[in-house]
């Protein structure tokens, strides 16, 4: 995919509302040797820790700025 129809699609996701931050296999391709399909697994496992900690993170700032969770 081109630089400008990555770009284009992370607009739209932004447009939609999505916070958009995204890393490529070559993060870990270019500083370790492993496969594409290693490097996605890498990627995909801290992505899952890492929105984990993000949802822990929501949590503490909405009480910190007294949110009230809304009734589900």
């Amino acid at each position: 995919m081109s630089k400008t129809k990555f770009e284009q699609a992370k607009k739209v996701l932004e447009d939609l509302g999505y916070v958009v931050d995204v890393c490529h296999i070559c993060t870990v391709t270019d500083r370790y040797e492993c496969t594409d399909e290693d490097a996605r697994d890498i990627l995909d496992d801290v992505y899952n820790e890492l929105c984990d900690t993000i949802d822990r993170r929501i949590l503490d700032r909405c009480e910190f700025l007294e949110y009230k969770e809304k009734d589900e």
